[in-house]
């Protein structure tokens, strides 16, 4: 019964630690999945009548979702050096899985290799028009204003 405790004790304090790692991941899912969302339902003018194929679409209230989302976990993050380049971390590796999920068909072989050429451009130039200048710039506010509500909070 003691060793089962310890074992326990020692699994508990390994996750403990990777605490601030749990709530990156969970930020980088937001991200993903906000950018993902915007681009499999781009109606924007530009996108629908210019026929501009990298046109991002992002409305104010996916702009909004990822200020939230930096909110949230500048305030759930314990180290205040990881909450501060978090946002940098979020997305550089959520533009990583945006391009994969759109590469991942002409990997497996259901479209055609010069499909995958172009795909890959416009999901790389797709993911800088995502980012910049809104979205990293409202990541880095959120996670500082996350950062200075979680330090209020009594934990």
């Amino acid at each position: 019964m003691i060793q089962t405790r310890v074992a326990h004790g020692r699994i508990y304090a390994f996750l403990v630690r990777l605490h601030d790692l749990w709530i990156l991941l969970a930020w980088i899912g937001i991200v993903t999945g906000l950018m993902l969302n915007t681009f499999y339902n781009r109606s924007c003018f530009e996108f629908t009548t210019v026929r501009n194929p990298i046109a991002p679409c992002q409305s104010p209230l996916t702009l909004g979702l990822m200020f939230l989302a930096a909110i949230g976990g500048g305030a759930a993050m314990t180290d205040e050096r990881i909450a501060m380049l978090g946002f940098l971390i979020v997305h550089v590796f959520a533009s990583v899985l945006f391009i994969t999920a759109l590469v991942t068909p002409s990997l497996l072989g259901l479209t055609g290799t010069g499909l995958f050429n172009v795909i890959l451009s416009q999901g790389i130039i797709l993911a800088i028009t995502y980012q910049f200048p809104f979205a990293i710039l409202l990541s880095l506010v959120g996670s500082i204003l996350g950062l200075y509500v979680g330090g209020k909070i009594d934990r």
